[in-house]
């Protein structure tokens, strides 16, 4: 999640931009490297309201796992169950109402439904 608000108005801001309480979630469950076969063959699939948004495979990332793992380790301890976050496999806007869901191969779906709180805070009390 990015507040892209925030980050048109400096890119130094990426940090700022997506780091809110909600902004990040996984699960609902984790599976530990003897559970993944292929790494690189996993399938990442972002569904906006039950439509395939993007669907692409690791393999297709910039950069590897490997290498991320090894280029982090060089400036920062990780120690296990420590998560480096990519992103996803294509941006896409978010609106209040809608449900967004992750999909990797193996692992359970994670679902959440997007709630603008600012939106909610400015009809409270209206009838």
């Amino acid at each position: 999640m990015t507040a892209e608000d925030i980050l048109r108005q400096n890119p130094r801001y990426l940090t700022l931009s997506k780091n809110f309480d909600s902004f990040f979630s996984f699960g609902p469950a984790l599976l530990t490297p003897d559970e993944i076969d292929d790494v690189l063959n996993l399938k990442v699939a972002t569904v906006l309201n039950g439509s395939i948004h993007a669907l692409n495979i690791i393999s297709n990332m910039q950069f590897t796992p490997d290498f991320l793992v090894s280029f982090h380790s060089k400036v920062m301890t990780l120690l296990p169950g420590d998560i480096i976050s990519t992103g996803t496999p294509r941006a896409v806007k978010l609106t209040h109402g809608d449900t967004i869901e992750c999909r990797i191969t193996g692992f359970l779906s994670l679902i959440n439904n997007i709630r603008d709180l600012k939106l909610n805070s400015r009809t409270k009390g209206i009838s």
